[in-house]
């Protein structure tokens, strides 16, 4: 495929579906978007179901390449780490409005869809495991289990995830800067918790 049209074709079925949702999101307007005919794009992609698993799959692709060069020289204390990687999603998710709008559909997706859609996020999940690569534990209170306060650490930030990306409603706008902080107040009673008191 010719990688300027598939840009192209990218591009017009990201905002498309950003705007309409999956469900309501035509074809007719992302061939039309992207100055291709709709021929060529069930050609390229074959069906509404994989262009929007590409699209998805572009995201993923894009804040991969922001964790890969979040991750490197990053402190070394687990919290300090956890606090600069939600700023860091915070942020990525308020520069790219597409984006973050073709995440939010995620929530009213097909059956079907829906479990594509999740077994590509398992790998995405997976990622995040190298956040707690070369992690100081010294600091750690010896009676709190360092795996299952980072366990917990990736619950929250799943429902932080859920608070951010699903909305029930079309028009909703989340208070990405609330949601922020209400993340970083749980990281300040989780580290209360983790450390030991005389550090």
């Amino acid at each position: 495929m010719n990688s300027t049209r598939k840009q192209k074709l990218l591009q017009a079925a990201m905002e498309e579906f950003a705007s309409q949702g999956y469900a309501k999101a035509s074809t007719n307007h992302i061939a039309a978007g992207s100055g291709t005919s709709k021929g060529l794009l069930f050609h390229y992609f074959g069906c509404k179901e994989n262009l929007y698993l590409e699209c998805i799959q572009c995201v993923l692709d894009s804040f991969e390449g922001e964790l890969d060069r979040f991750v490197q020289g990053q402190p070394q204390d687990f919290f300090a780490r956890m606090e600069k990687f939600l700023k860091l999603k915070r942020d990525w998710l308020g520069r790219r409005e597409t984006e973050y709008r073709l995440l939010q559909t995620s929530a009213e997706l097909p059956p079907t869809v829906a479990a594509e859609l999740n077994r590509a996020m398992e790998h995405w999940s997976r990622m995040q495991t190298e956040l707690t690569a070369d992690i100081d534990w010294r600091p750690w209170n010896p009676a709190v289990n360092p795996t299952k306060t980072v366990e917990m650490v990736r619950l929250l930030f799943e429902g932080l995830d859920r608070r951010w990306l699903h909305c029930a409603a079309p028009d909703c706008d989340p208070d990405l800067d609330a949601i922020l902080e209400d993340g970083l107040a749980y990281l300040k009673i989780l580290r209360q918790g983790a450390y030991r008191q005389d550090r």
